[in-house]
């Protein structure tokens, strides 16, 4: 299970208090939390952001309550987990089932009663507590803290004293307690169509790393993104999309066998993405659709059978204009190619019982363990072909086409052979050989053959 935070730091922190000569009522019930404030400190101390929340029973005892994920897929915003607590704290104050509740966050507040939320975008300023009792007590509190190189400093509390602050900070953590005795745990949608094709809602799928792996890594982080900027604008200027259906269009700059497509609605971008062109397609049977809710649906990781034999799941370049081909049948004849995110050559691996022997042509692929869900692979095959590639027609952006052989059969040569790209940014050896086998990881792309 997955918490909801949306960025991590690793950082030390100091605790520092100042006088505040606030009264104490607020006080009565934020130390009923003082657990939970020391806590919530300590997780942003070891990197992590989520809100939490706990609330007081009736009969005195303080519950932790917790939004989990089984399924890290479909991620709710912290917004959206501020408000669903409160709903159901309100409800059941309502029906007199609790004392109190307490709802943690890292927000905006800078000494201005901004309790907003920080997200993604926003550099945090402080934890924000909105404390309510049965007694129509409510207020929202904060403590804002300051990072300060490797650590950061926090405190005062807003609207306690000074003493009653120091008392926060001396608060113990009781070791092994599970502090969050009630979890919620929220599952993305998910349906059946007529086609028998299960449709999962999805809303955390990115195309970024798409980009590390087309332009390097370390050059998409710190320059590409201007660049980008440029080409997206180029191809929809040439004002050809490749195709049209009802108010979506796809666009197309082709680079020899490399290309980016650009997806738009009412001329507005919607994403935009690199893929590598192929002429290898295999018979694929779709059985699921991650459609990207974040992206007006417009993109989807499709899972399935290639040959009737083994699975896939990859990223549908063409599914902006062939969603209803998607998902109204299961059998598709589907071009398939990769990006690869690193390339290296395998090493010997030793196991118990002494060297672990592979036969020369050994092949074999497996989801990645981080990335599975997103149509990235591991692998180790054999590398049958080459050919020079650059993308943007760039030599600072050059690298390969590899045709690499993934699984062996002993009738068809090419029974799951793949055309991938690889910058020489981000291969860890320099020299590549025909026949040679190779390993690392690739992002799976697909599209209906026409």
């Amino acid at each position: 299970m997955g918490f909801f935070d949306f960025f991590k730091r690793k950082d030390t922190s100091t605790l520092k208090t100042t006088q505040n000569s606030s009264a104490s009522e607020v006080y009565k019930v934020a130390s009923k939390y003082n657990e939970y404030t020391k806590l919530f400190v300590n997780m942003m101390v070891n990197g992590n952001y989520a809100p939490i929340a706990a609330y007081e029973k009736l009969n005195g005892e303080i519950i932790g309550y917790l939004y989990v994920t089984k399924d890290e897929s479909y991620m709710l915003s912290v917004e959206d987990v501020i408000a669903a607590m409160k709903e159901e704290f309100a409800s059941r104050l309502d029906t007199n089932t609790i004392n109190s509740y307490a709802i943690y966050y890292h927000s905006l507040f800078n000494n201005d009663n901004n309790h907003t939320a920080a997200n993604e975008e926003q550099e945090p300023k402080a934890v924000s507590i909105i404390l309510k009792d049965k007694n129509a007590f409510s207020t929202t509190i904060a403590v804002p803290y300051t990072f300060e190189g490797e650590g950061f400093s926090i405190g005062p509390m807003t609207d306690v004293t000074n003493e009653e602050y120091r008392q926060v900070l001396q608060t113990d953590l009781q070791e092994g307690k599970d502090y969050f005795q009630e979890r919620i745990e929220r599952e993305p949608k998910m349906i059946e169509n007529e086609a028998g094709i299960t449709i999962k809602t999805v809303n955390n799928g990115k195309v970024g790393d798409f980009w590390g792996g087309m332009l390097g890594f370390e050059f998409f982080r710190s320059t590409a993104p201007d660049m980008l900027m440029q080409y997206i604008a180029l191809a929809q200027t040439k004002d050809n999309p490749i195709k049209v259906v009802d108010n979506v269009k796809l666009y197309e700059l082709a680079f020899d066998k490399l290309s980016l497509r650009v997806i738009s609605t009412h001329e507005n971008v919607v994403s935009a993405f690199p893929t590598v062109q192929t002429n290898y397609s295999i018979d694929v049977e779709h059985t699921q659709i991650d459609e990207w809710e974040h992206s007006n649906n417009l993109e989807a990781i499709v899972y399935g059978k290639g040959r009737d034999t083994f699975a896939i799941r990859y990223y549908a370049t063409d599914y902006s204009v062939n969603r209803a081909k998607y998902t109204s049948q299961k059998q598709h004849r589907v071009q398939l190619s990769a990006i690869l995110y690193v390339l290296d050559i395998p090493e010997e691996k030793k196991g118990e019982k002494g060297d672990l022997k592979f036969s020369d042509d050994f092949c074999m692929y497996m989801p990645s363990q981080e990335h599975a869900a997103f149509g990235c692979f591991d692998f180790e095959g054999i590398l049958e072909d080459l050919e020079e590639a650059t993308y943007f027609d760039m030599k600072e952006h050059s690298g390969y086409i590899l045709k690499i052989r993934l699984v062996n059969h002993e009738e068809i040569e090419d029974f799951f052979t793949l055309d991938m790209f690889i910058n020489q940014k981000n291969m860890r050896f320099s020299d590549l050989i025909v026949g040679m086998k190779l390993t690392g990881m690739f992002q799976l792309l697909g599209e209906i053959a026409e």
